[in-house]
């Protein structure tokens, strides 16, 4: 999408509440988001969340209740978000979770991922530097899976078995050093 159009389509979303950003159905300026995340303010309108608080410096924290009015809310990308007392929803809604270094050792309990993009076709996973991150998903669902990244996770103990399923896997990436698998022929 050209940039002028975009800028104007995310101002025609900023105008219908511009003095109410958990009303809109996007958030993507990091003083919305952060309003909206820190008070609680998100409501069933907001359907796409995209911030980078490494662009603005700014810091982004959530709080344990942060999405817990975001039922329509089908994308979610944010880069060092902060979860200092941690999260205790995260709505079955999402199509896509993005959360570089996520800073939880895991997602909340209650949260059902069947809706996120198939894990079935999934050719890369990265998990790079989620620092909270002890052991890996079961990969029996990924059968597609060519690309692992778990560089930076320091806490990384356990590799999950079913690894060995996949047959396509031909980079993986632990620490600082790339593994390449061959594949038996």
């Amino acid at each position: 999408m050209h940039d002028l159009l975009q800028e104007m389509g995310r101002e025609i979303v900023r105008w219908e509440y511009p003095n109410d950003p958990g009303r809109c159905s996007r958030l993507w300026l990091v003083e919305d988001i952060k309003n909206v995340l820190t008070n609680n303010t998100g409501t069933e309108a907001i359907e796409g969340i995209f911030v980078d608080s490494t662009e603005s410096g700014a810091e982004v924290d959530v709080t344990p209740k942060s999405f817990s009015m975001m039922n329509k809310l089908r994308y979610l990308k944010i880069k060092n978000g902060n979860l200092p007392k941690g999260l205790e929803y995260l709505p079955n809604s999402l199509l896509i979770l993005d959360w570089t270094r996520y800073p939880s050792k895991s997602l909340p309990s209650h949260f059902n991922p069947q809706k996120l993009l198939p894990l079935y076709n999934l050719k890369t996973v990265d998990l790079s530097y989620s620092l909270d991150l002890v052991n890996t998903p079961n990969f029996k669902s990924m059968p597609h899976l060519e690309v692992l990244f778990l560089e930076g996770c320091t806490r990384l103990y356990e590799v999950d078995p079913t690894i060995e399923v996949l047959e396509r896997l031909t980079v993986l990436n632990l620490n600082a050093r790339i593994w390449r698998i061959l594949q038996a022929v």
